[in-house]
């Protein structure tokens, strides 16, 4: 049997209460003459992955309130970690109860919500040193740095979207710190061989840690093509490719 997702009583500009049901993971066309109701079908239902995510608070709530008005015209989906959006949801769905081969299951929501109330009590550790950074180089719309972080202790960046959080952490701290690692938000990607630790430019550091250890080559302990550690099986990759001719 086709799997299908039904929606049933949609009423929205001149759509007058139809029901559809739209095939999952395939093309849905929805064809008739113009001005028939076709774009208000397609607009019907918007699905929204984590929209507040990575913004500042006057920006969250600017597009929180955007997304409650749009609910009165359209059928909103948000996928969400808070509960910022609970009072107004009239459905809530809850997964669970974990991640992965644990998830995948509706769960109760009103335990899910519980569950996310639980207080994690952090101590704050207090810089004992500071460090000044200071330059006058030009990058982008910055013209320069004087800022101060502590050292050996969390600091946070904060600030609106667009104001040079990011410039600040790619551009200008490498300058400052001969042993600087930044990791973006953007995913992680590379070749078939790689993986966190050589994206994060440490495997060459683990590698000689287990030489070091078990009085061995560091090439044993690499999977590329060619080195010692490398599985003569899959050559390394963690796994077999089949019809590889094109």
């Amino acid at each position: 049997m086709t799997p299908t997702i039904d929606i049933w009583g949609i009423e929205t500009n001149n759509l007058k209460g139809i029901d559809v049901s739209l095939v999952k993971h395939a093309v849905n066309l929805v064809v008739g003459p113009s001005g028939s109701g076709k774009s208000s079908l397609a607009y019907e239902t918007v699905a929204l992955d984590e929209p507040l995510a990575g913004l500042s608070a006057g920006e969250r709530d600017s597009v929180f309130e955007n997304i409650v008005s749009l609910s009165s015209r359209h059928t909103i989906v948000v996928v969400d970690h808070s509960s910022r959006f609970v009072e107004f949801a009239q459905n809530i769905i809850a997964l669970g109860d974990g991640g992965g081969k644990n998830g995948g299951r509706v769960i109760d929501a009103d335990v899910f919500f519980e569950r996310q109330k639980r207080e994690h009590d952090f101590p704050v550790v207090n810089a004992k040193r500071f460090i000044h950074l200071q330059s006058e180089n030009r990058v982008y719309d910055f013209r320069g740095i004087d800022v101060t972080v502590g050292d050996g202790v969390l600091n946070l960046v904060s600030g609106s979207s667009g104001v040079g959080k990011s410039t600040l952490l790619r551009e200008y701290f490498p300058q400052h710190f001969e042993h600087y690692l930044y990791v973006s938000q953007k995913p992680l990607v590379g070749k078939k061989y790689s993986h966190v630790v050589t994206l994060l430019n440490v495997f060459v550091r683990v590698t000689e840690l287990y030489a070091t250890k078990f009085k061995k080559d560091k090439r044993f302990f690499t999977n590329q093509l060619g080195c010692d550690g490398a599985c003569p099986v899959c050559l390394g990759a963690g796994f077999l490719e089949y019809g590889n001719d094109g």
